[in-house]
């Protein structure tokens, strides 16, 4: 399919996606002034001015502190800067500080808990609940630390994870991953759900891990769990992935969200490496187009993902680069969140540099979150690895 085919395939779409109830390109811009590795700590170095809490070396959840604040972020937040800290070291920044980053994910595990895991805030300053979708992803960042460092502490950690996740599959729907510990404890919640995130990075994750460590038993969770997703949360006639499903009823939650087919992508790319099945590249490949047609809208005559969420829109972008490396056609799609975040340097920022949740600068909200400023230090830093850029 050729570019322009592609773009006219969505221009008609005027906003972001919330909810799904049917089944019915450009290059690149010019490059920038100064490198995308250089972007990305520059962005970081941002966060580290406004966000950073010397008395725990941690970082606030918001800048501008809010009402109703915590001494510090949860861990979704951290994770996320953990996440472009991982990238920044993979394209060649290596100092203390950033190690120590990474470091400071132990600041959530929670040690008494059994099995262990991590928390959604510090244990040490406060209770919080233990999500399986939080363990999961701080998993793969532990996994993405072991690869870029070669410290095989980083690996440990991230198998300790895996026994929680164990904890989290129910046969409540036919199979896979609570989204949160006490929805298994207490099933009867009228809230409890079965989480695409939770159950999509507890697949990734254990498919990971199996590839390194060749330990059948992450194989087969991590194939039993892809398999009831499959079967149970895929628009097969749209090529995307819905939101949860509803413990009391098994009932379908169709809202969409760009991160859980991205998800899926990198686990089909996973389940590809692993068994060589062309079958598992061929659902990559639909699911990229999928989203792409899905979520993709036009702004000033160009394609744009959602308008909001950027960690969701970063953990898309980061299925089609798995996707590229066995698919060249991918960097169609590549290319346009790389526009999009050029778009976002010039013309998303407030008076402090940092980045409104909306990526084309209409809707100036969202600058507050430090989840939003770190998912542009891992997309700019991605953008430095994709383009082979080399800290000098």
């Amino acid at each position: 399919m050729s570019l322009l085919v592609l773009f006219l395939s969505f221009v008609a779409c005027t906003g972001a996606v919330d909810s799904d109830d049917s089944d019915q390109d450009s290059d690149s811009t010019d490059t920038p002034s100064i490198t995308y590795h250089e972007r990305a700590l520059e962005v970081y170095d941002n966060i580290r001015t406004y966000y950073y809490v010397s008395e725990h070396n941690l970082f606030k959840e918001n800048y501008p502190q809010m009402s109703g604040d915590r001494e510090v972020s949860y861990l979704w937040p951290y994770f996320g800067l953990v996440a472009g800290v991982n990238s920044l070291l993979k394209v060649g920044y290596d100092y203390e500080g950033l190690h120590k980053v990474v470091d400071r994910l132990d600041k959530y595990y929670d040690e008494s808990h059994d099995p262990v895991t991590y928390s959604a805030y510090p244990p040490s300053l406060g209770d919080s609940d233990h999500f399986y979708d939080d363990n999961a992803v701080t998993g793969l960042k532990l996994f993405n630390a072991y690869k870029i460092t070669g410290d095989s502490q980083y690996l440990q950690k991230a198998e300790e994870i895996m026994p929680f996740l164990y904890t989290g599959e129910t046969d409540q729907c036919g199979g896979g991953i609570a989204w949160k510990e006490n929805y298994i404890t207490n099933p009867d919640n009228p809230d409890a759900l079965i989480g695409m995130s939770s159950s999509g990075y507890s697949a990734l994750l254990a498919l990971k891990l199996y590839q390194e460590t060749g330990k059948q038993e992450y194989y087969d969770f991590g194939t039993r769990v892809y398999q009831w997703l499959k079967n149970n949360l895929k628009n097969t006639a749209r090529n995307i992935y819905w939101n949860d499903v509803k413990f009391s009823d098994c009932s379908i939650n169709k809202d969409l969200y760009t991160y859980n087919t991205g998800v899926m992508m990198r686990v089909e790319i996973a389940l590809y490496e692993i068994t060589d099945n062309e079958s598992h590249l061929q659902e990559a490949k639909d699911l990229a187009r999928g989203a792409f047609n899905v979520f993709t809208n036009s702004y000033q005559g160009d394609p744009f993902f959602p308008q909001r969420d950027p960690w969701f829109n970063v953990k898309l972008f980061q299925g089609y680069l798995d996707l590229y490396k066995y698919d060249e056609s991918a960097e169609q799609y590549i290319n346009v969140f790389i526009d999009n975040a050029n778009h976002a340097w010039e013309n998303a920022r407030n008076q402090n540099g940092l980045f409104y949740a909306d990526w084309t600068g209409q809707n100036q909200s969202g600058d507050e979150w430090l989840l939003n400023q770190a998912s542009l230090v891992e997309i700019y830093a991605r953008i430095a690895l994709f383009k082979g850029e080399e800290v000098n």
